[in-house]
């Protein structure tokens, strides 16, 4: 057999060795790409990009978290930046602030129907101790709610057993539904590193939609084709806007700036300048203002007027982000939400988020009856009726008075509730 010449076996060894070089390259170039993705896409990881960030050694597990299921995954919810924040998923109970949650209603807003009795329901078998004030005010209870609240703040009587970095949480009585708990509650409102949340609403009431105070609120961070949102920045068309007007009934914040903002508020309500009926027209003013920070993703709080299409009762096998998880069992073990009866929750259908209140704001408050049964705390289900029953005896609510406070019992509050009539 004839041999190639010298010149082809060098030209096609060069070849040979340009192409092992050129797959090697490639080989290379794809592992480190692979590499930097992984890397940089934090959520990949189940760590989202929070700046509450705090590196894997301060989330040691302790031995006893031995016992409890492994931790679903969470995949990051585009609509929102906290569903994989890495604050929620180890977060130690020890530093987690209390939180005080006070109702604003008097005997005879109480008594009218069922509805706030309907609420405590909600809260006592969700974990929470209300606490009532401004009972004995016998007219415009709702005028007198932002007063009530400042004198309690301002008052050591009241407040010797609150730390000035637990958190104050008010809700309107009896048109606001909680879901989930307290502890839940501390975890997602540090998630948001403020001293103070508002509700986050679509609606500018009672404020001129032509004023400043409902033109120049600050921008959404929600993603604007969640909800179709006009072209028009000034369109006020309540189903197409985003939620990003305050509602000034349900508020949480640090006891310490809790104080200092109704103080202010309250003086402001008193000036000559204001003369809305109540708070929310001022919640508004300041919103435009830069004096108040809202809860854009309703994790917390979801005001439900023009927005109540959107919501979704759903059967609950496991929680659904990590800020919930580790509410599974409270202090003595036993179960706050019972998970493995599939409780139904509301799950908001655009966001995908479980707010722990649901607030029947505005012309929403037919919902209050059409929505009774769904959420596992008022379902007609026998299996959910011995875990409220049981929380309903044990439960007791306190009233703000002259010396201080008196605890009553659920029962004793609320008698004509229909848990009373069902089996335990």
């Amino acid at each position: 057999m004839t041999s190639l010449p010298s010149s082809w076996t060098n030209r096609m060894a060069a070849l040979s060795t340009r192409r092992y070089l050129i797959c090697l390259i490639v080989v290379l170039a794809v592992l480190f790409l692979t590499a930097v993705y992984n890397f940089g896409d934090s959520s990949y990881i189940g760590l989202g990009s929070s700046s509450s960030f705090r590196p894997a050694d301060d989330y040691i597990i302790d031995p006893s978290e031995s016992q409890r299921p492994p931790l679903p995954f969470y995949p990051l919810n585009p609509a929102s930046p906290f569903s994989s924040s890495a604050s929620s998923l180890y977060p130690p109970d020890k530093d987690l602030p209390r939180v005080f949650l006070f109702l604003p209603i008097n005997s005879a807003g109480a008594h009218e129907s069922p509805r706030f009795c309907r609420a405590i329901q909600g809260a006592i078998a969700s974990g929470w101790q209300p606490i009532i004030f401004n009972w004995d005010v016998q007219e415009q209870y709702q005028k007198h709610k932002p007063f009530g609240l400042r004198d309690i703040l301002n008052s050591p009587k009241y407040t010797a057993g609150i730390k000035e970095d637990d958190l104050i949480f008010m809700m309107d009585s009896w048109d606001v539904w909680l879901q989930l708990s307290p502890r839940v509650m501390a975890r997602r409102f540090l998630e948001y590193d403020e001293d103070i949340l508002v509700a986050a609403e679509k609606n500018c009431f009672p404020n001129s939609p032509e004023s400043h105070d409902c033109r120049d609120v600050p921008a959404s961070p929600v993603l604007p084709e969640l909800y179709l949102e006009d072209e028009n920045p000034h369109d006020l068309n309540p189903l197409e806007l985003l939620p990003k007007h305050a509602n000034s009934g349900t508020i949480i914040g640090r006891l310490h700036k809790m104080r200092e903002f109704y103080n202010n508020l309250t003086q402001y309500m008193e000036s000559e300048e204001y003369y809305w009926y109540d708070d929310q027209g001022a919640f508004n003013i300041w919103l435009a203002d830069r004096k108040v920070k809202l809860d854009y993703y309703n994790r917390l709080f979801w005001p439900a007027h023009d927005d109540f299409h959107n919501m979704q009762f759903l059967g609950t096998r496991y929680p659904p982000d990590p800020s919930i998880f580790y509410d599974m069992v409270d202090d003595e073990g036993s179960e706050i939400l019972p998970w493995s009866l599939y409780p139904p929750l509301g799950h908001h259908s655009l966001t995908g988020q479980i707010p722990i209140a649901i607030h029947f704001n505005g012309g929403s408050k037919e919902h209050l009856e059409y929505w009774w049964g769904k959420l596992w705390w008022s379902s007609d289900k026998s299996r959910f009726k011995p875990v409220v029953r049981r929380r309903m005896d044990q439960g007791k609510i306190r009233f703000v008075t002259e010396t201080g406070y008196r605890q009553e019992s659920i029962r004793s509050l609320c008698p004509e509730l229909e848990i009373w009539s069902q089996a335990r």
